[in-house]
């Protein structure tokens, strides 16, 4: 009875795997017995589809950080920030470009004068380079306003270039829980 279970989950096995892909499944005798009876449902998942992460911020109901199918564009990730605010300038950025993997997608405001091309703080990995960014780009990062950021530029313009991204810790009113914050998107190059 072992025998028929066991053939039977390698063929039911080889169905499934024949259909959505063209490697051949092989299964040794020893994979074989330790199968069990309960297959779990996310290992029959399709593993194609990437998921990518983006950061949107600026005028937006929800400034965060988003997972999406890859694929997907600017507008699909406004769509889950929760839309515009009723200060953003709709076509200062491209809502057909397709997202990368780590992207910074900042809606600003109508009349915010901003960059076409990559900003003297971010490059197209979508992060901030801490020791180039300007106040307005530090301001993109969740819990630096103002001050914060202008406290960040007067520590890099007495003390030099920051040598790691911890440095920043350093700046008075930045502690680990605001750092924490938005270290994933930020560099110190």
């Amino acid at each position: 009875m072992r025998k028929i279970f066991i053939a039977f989950i390698v063929c039911a096995l080889s169905l499934i795997v024949g259909c959505t892909q063209d490697e051949e499944l092989v299964l040794t005798k020893e994979d074989a017995s330790n199968t069990t009876t309960s297959i779990q449902a996310e290992d029959l998942m399709d593993e194609s589809k990437t998921v990518i992460c983006v950061y949107v911020c600026g005028q937006v109901v929800n400034e965060g950080v988003y997972d999406l199918e890859s694929g997907k564009r600017i507008c699909d990730a406004i769509i889950l920030a929760g839309g515009f605010t009723e200060k953003a300038d709709r076509i200062a950025i491209n809502q057909a470009e397709v997202l990368v993997d780590g992207m910074q997608i900042y809606i600003p405001m109508e009349g915010e004068m901003i960059d076409s091309g990559v900003s003297s703080g971010q490059v197209n990995d979508g992060l901030v380079n801490i020791n180039t960014a300007t106040v307005e780009e530090l301001m993109t990062l969740s819990g630096i306003g103002e001050s914060r950021a202008e406290a960040i530029v007067t520590y890099r313009d007495t003390n030099g270039s920051f040598n790691k991204i911890e440095d920043l810790m350093k700046v008075e009113g930045i502690k680990e829980g605001i750092f924490n914050k938005f270290k994933d998107k930020i560099k110190a190059d």
